[in-house]
């Protein structure tokens, strides 16, 4: 009676501490997401960490063995340390890039942290005849998907019109996941039907820019003269977010989640080059590439966002799709859902095949 009694206060012990460390790491969630700079910084990161740690949201991330991922823009930056962080799961890793040397360079790495057969693709996903390719590429080596991140992304100071003629901002965030999802989707079905039971999982790495602009297709495409290289960005972040509800509701029915992250202010290559004085500017408080990485490969490993879909997160948590009154928009999620799929599929050339219709 009396091991019995000192094991049940032990437990109510561990239960209280647990408990208090959680309350403890969602105070500080709080301040710092009310704070912007604290919460997008690698402060941010750093005290959920340091906090969240013996917490669900900050436990040990289930293996992968067994798993097969697709991450673009793999060859540098976030792209690279998610497809590092997955293969050092178990998970065997398909990287999609467009340069050669950093693609080998990045294969490499990726094979060193832990999956030995990593395969690289080339392909440019402006490129709506590329973006095609791919996948037949990928369906054909890999069979099933259990998870695609799409972590391609760029910022380009002048309007620049890709291989399919469509501006290389949206072609680039909204156009190529678009299709490239769409295409793959019997190989994630796949994925998802298999007697495990696990949930095959779509990841658009989207930012902190998305909350400065409200959606509204009419504006995704800038005129030469409108364009400014972090508007269009912007404008296309959001989108991505828009993206993410409409996959949530058309693969659902396949048991596929749909998910967006924003992996923090980082400092990466394309920031560097894109917005050189907001890198300067903030360079203390830039969060390393694999921090950046680290709520990527949670959202798309965790048990917790395949209990969901159509969120969007930061940090291990969901968070808010507006910050500022004025990027909502009256329109309810499923027609504004409805009204981007129609758009991308009128783009010349990305349509995914003839009579194709959204499943939403």
């Amino acid at each position: 009676m009396v091991q019995r009694r000192q094991y049940e206060g032990r437990d109510l012990a561990e239960r209280a501490a647990a408990l208090g460390r959680r309350t403890a790491w969602l105070l500080v969630d709080e301040v710092l997401e009310a704070s912007v700079v604290g919460s997008f910084s690698a402060p941010g990161i750093r005290w959920r960490r340091r906090l969240g740690a013996g917490t669900p949201a900050f436990g040990r991330l289930p293996s992968q063995v067994g798993r097969t991922v697709l991450v673009t823009g793999a060859t540098s930056g976030i792209g690279l340390e998610v497809a590092r962080g997955l293969a050092a799961l178990g998970a065997h890793v398909h990287l999609v890039g467009r340069d050669p040397a950093k693609a080998a360079a990045a294969e490499a790495a990726v094979r060193a942290a832990g999956d030995p057969e990593a395969v690289v693709h080339l392909a440019d996903l402006a490129d709506p005849e590329a973006v095609r390719a791919l996948a037949d590429e990928v369906a054909a080596g890999a069979g099933v998907l259990d998870a695609v991140i799409h972590a391609a992304g760029n910022l380009l100071p002048t309007r620049t019109v890709g291989p399919g003629g469509a501006e290389a901002t949206v072609a680039v965030h909204l156009l190529a996941p678009f299709l490239l999802t769409e295409l793959l989707r019997p190989a994630l079905a796949g994925a998802a039907s298999r007697p495990s039971g696990d949930r095959a999982r779509v990841v658009l790495v989207t930012s902190g820019g998305l909350y400065t602009q409200a959606f509204d297709v009419r504006g995704l495409d800038l005129a030469p003269e409108d364009y400014r290289g972090a508007l269009a960005y912007a404008r296309a972040k959001r989108a991505q977010l828009v993206l993410t509800w409409a996959l949530a509701s058309a693969l659902g029915p396949l048991g596929v989640t749909a998910h967006a992250v924003h992996p923090g202010w980082v400092d990466t290559p394309g920031l560097r080059s894109g917005l050189p004085g907001f890198a300067r500017l903030l360079r203390p408080w830039l969060r390393r590439p694999e921090e950046g990485a680290e709520g990527i490969v949670w959202v798309a490993t965790a048990p917790e966002p395949a209990r969901c879909s159509g969120r969007l997160w930061l940090d291990h948590r969901a968070r808010p799709a507006h910050r500022l009154p004025w990027t909502w928009v009256p329109a309810r999620r499923s027609s504004q859902a409805r009204a981007l799929l129609a758009w991308c599929a009128a783009q010349p050339g990305w349509s995914p095949g003839p009579g194709w219709t959204s499943a939403i």
